[in-house]
Parts: structure tokens; sequence; C-alpha cells
């Protein structure tokens, strides 16, 4: 399982990414924009959806790279034409995408996850 930090201003584009990032099994974690504080919970970011437009997605954008530097970073934006060539995101979706593509982006993303995690150190008998 996954956690997803979901860094978008528009309320309801930010509570159908997280209701799709549940439906995957995976935890979503709101950045709210009015609280200016970060994630609501203390736990690591695997991953971070954020609009990369937008004041609230730059903050969390600037937090994930300081504090969760292996998190995925994917760009949600509808103005792809005005991003920089460096919006800060691995990878980039367009909206209106079809639920299919997060789920693919996310699932390259736990298999990233998966790769950094340390195996058990083997005991010696």
């Amino acid at each position: 399982m996954l956690v997803v930090c979901i860094a978008e201003p528009v309320p309801e584009t930010r509570e159908l990414l997280a209701r799709l990032v549940a439906r995957r099994g995976d935890r979503a974690a709101l950045w709210l924009p009015h609280d200016g504080l970060g994630p609501d919970h203390d736990s690591d970011i695997d991953v971070l959806l954020f609009e990369p437009l937008s004041t609230v997605g730059r903050h969390a954008l600037l937090h994930v790279r300081e504090r969760h530097d292996r998190a995925v970073r994917i760009a949600v934006t509808d103005a792809h034409d005005l991003l920089p060539d460096d919006h800060g995101g691995h990878h980039l979706l367009v909206q209106p995408f079809a639920p299919q593509e997060l789920v693919r982006v996310l699932d390259a993303a736990e298999l990233r996850a998966g790769e950094q995690v340390e195996p058990p150190a083997a005991t010696g008998a």
C-alpha cells in the first residue's frame, strides 16, 4: 500500500483523486491549501500527486523534495502547454485522463518503492 499525498487546489478534483487512490487500495493524504501546513499525517510519502502551476502544488513539491526525496512525483494538470520543462514531476498526467492511466502510474510507483526497500539481513546460524 502506497501513501499518496494529493496537492490539488480544486476541491472536486482533489476528492476525485483521493477516491481513485483509495479504490486502488492505497492511502490518500490530502495536502490542504487552506492550512498551509503540509500533509495531514506524519508518515512517509511514497507518491505526490500535485498541480505544478498552483501555489499549493509548488509548496508540496518543495516539501517532498526536502523531506521525501524518494517519493515519485506525478504532475497532474490541464494546462500542460504552460508547464516549464522542469515542472518537478517524474510523470505527467494531463486532465482529463482515464482512471486506468493513474492506476498505471501508481503501479509503476509501487514497483519503484518496492525496489527501494532494503532486504532483511541474513542471520548466521
